[in-house]
């Protein structure tokens, strides 16, 4: 490096500056590092979000620390709560929230929503949201309902809005209410 540094000083076509030199050089290689760190930028990705499931996965265990709430009680609860929810379908309620969830069930709203976090990895909404979807998919496709507007089930239900319920739907079964009905019915015939 120093014998081209040396020969490009001696040669009169270009009036070199060594400093200048190093600082190009300088310059090329920070922008060579910057491009492949760039490039690596999914390993940092990968390293933040595992860490933030960490932190979630910690934060759940020290969140319910001080519940009170045993084991043996949890699942006992959890089982009260899918018998209540099969049973007495309170799902239908549009205006359905834990607080009157648990005064139904006589069950403790701070443990229905751990045991629903805990056990089932969920949130109360999605926990009722999916007893409606799985209702409407059942309306959806049966003779009984076939007059029925997408709408009407949606609301029939449970469901308080059809953004709500096509939201919903999309999310839980990777289809629209419509693409779903077309398909099912499409396979019934």
């Amino acid at each position: 490096a120093f014998a081209i540094l040396g020969s490009l000083r001696n040669s009169e076509v270009i009036d070199f500056n060594p400093l200048q030199f190093l600082i190009g050089v300088f310059i090329i290689f920070t922008y060579v590092i910057g491009f492949f760190g760039f490039r690596q930028l999914n390993i940092l990705t990968f390293r933040i979000s595992h860490e933030k499931e960490e932190k979630s996965k910690e934060s759940k265990t020290e969140r319910y620390q001080k519940s009170g709430l045993k084991d043996d009680d949890a699942e006992k609860y959890l089982k009260d709560i899918i018998v209540y929810m099969e049973r007495e379908q309170p799902w239908k309620n549009p205006q359905l929230a834990a607080p009157g969830f648990a005064q139904m069930t006589k069950i403790p709203k701070h443990f229905i929503t751990q045991i629903l976090n805990e056990k089932l990895n969920k949130n109360f909404y999605t926990f009722v949201n999916e007893y409606r979807t799985e209702k409407a998919k059942e309306m959806l496709v049966s003779v009984d309902y076939k007059s029925w507007s997408i709408v009407a089930i949606a609301y029939e239900c449970g469901f308080n809005s059809k953004s709500a319920f096509n939201s919903f739907f999309k999310k839980y079964t990777g289809q629209t209410p419509s693409e779903y009905k077309n398909k099912e019915l499409m396979a019934k015939y």
